[in-house]
């Protein structure tokens, strides 16, 4: 958060419009920033994410699960932290390194609570769910248009 804030002072940045993106690990990231700093973010758009704890089947590094062991449903534990957020998400549904059941449980618990959120699946797509995510003219421009209150 630190190189955030002294990013935003050097390249003379909108505080107020932060948009966090990331995509595989970043998108657990964003899940993780977001969930703990909600107020420092304009809109959230995690990619092919996950919030239980997993092993990257590539790197082998662990990931924790970001809800406590003693949430309950995680999906609605991180749903309630981020509701204030505008939310887009985006996962291939033939992604085999995580399963697009995350993305589709977390845009289900958001909806649960009542969230600003959009969810867009890639058919026939696999892990590599940012490229075709971040092509979307539709995506960049919903992102210009967030605004922190």
């Amino acid at each position: 958060m630190a190189a955030l804030e002294k990013s935003i002072k050097e390249f003379k940045g909108d505080p107020k419009r932060v948009v966090l993106t990331g995509y595989s690990a970043g998108g657990n990231g964003t899940w993780s920033l977001a969930s703990r700093y909600t107020d420092r973010f304009a809109a959230i758009v995690p990619i092919c994410s996950f919030i239980f704890k997993f092993k990257g089947g590539t790197s082998g590094v662990e990931y924790p699960a970001l809800a406590p062991a003693d949430a309950g449903d995680p999906y609605a534990f991180i749903a309630r932290k981020v509701v204030s957020l505008p939310v887009w998400i985006f996962h291939g549904d033939a992604d085999k390194n995580v399963s697009v059941e995350e993305s589709r449980k977390m845009a289900g618990a958001l909806k649960a609570v009542g969230a600003n959120v959009q969810y867009t699946e890639f058919p026939g797509v696999d892990h590599n769910a940012w490229d075709p995510a971040y092509a979307r003219h539709d995506l960049i421009e919903w992102m210009l248009k967030q605004r922190r209150r």
